[in-house]
């Protein structure tokens, strides 16, 4: 079990970036066509996409040493994949930024703990929709 102040951590995270605990429940399949949240959450890191307002953030909640970065992904057609990239660099530190992407749009997130500018484990891909 994850240490319960990291975990509060992020539920407060998730608080203050307008979720609620309902929120926080997978989405059910006829609901992700008209747009799903994604949520990745360690015991050292967090990283979010809230499909309203196409928002990818990410919080390092540990002083280890590694900084974290949320990747999201979506694919553009025939020039391939465009992505959107956030980097929180030491514990407490938050990162988030938006892009606006054409409803329905199926996204993917992955997290990353970083260290000398390289990634050194990331979390599997994490699909949703914008």
């Amino acid at each position: 079990m994850g240490n319960p102040r990291r975990i509060s951590a992020s539920l407060a995270v998730a608080a203050a970036i307008g979720l609620t605990g309902s929120a926080l429940a997978t989405t059910p399949a006829a609901a992700q066509a008209a747009g799903s949240n994604i949520f990745i959450n360690t015991d050292r890191a967090g990283s979010y996409f809230l499909h309203n307002g196409d928002k990818v953030t990410v919080v390092d909640h540990a002083s280890d040493g590694y900084s974290v970065q949320a990747v999201l992904e979506w694919y553009t057609g025939g020039s391939g994949w465009d992505e959107l990239r956030v980097h929180a660099t030491h514990k407490g530190d938050v990162d988030s930024a938006h892009w606006n992407l054409k409803e329905g749009k199926a996204v993917k997130l992955q997290m990353c703990y970083v260290k000398g500018g390289l990634a050194v484990k990331c979390s599997a891909w994490h699909k949703g929709r914008a």
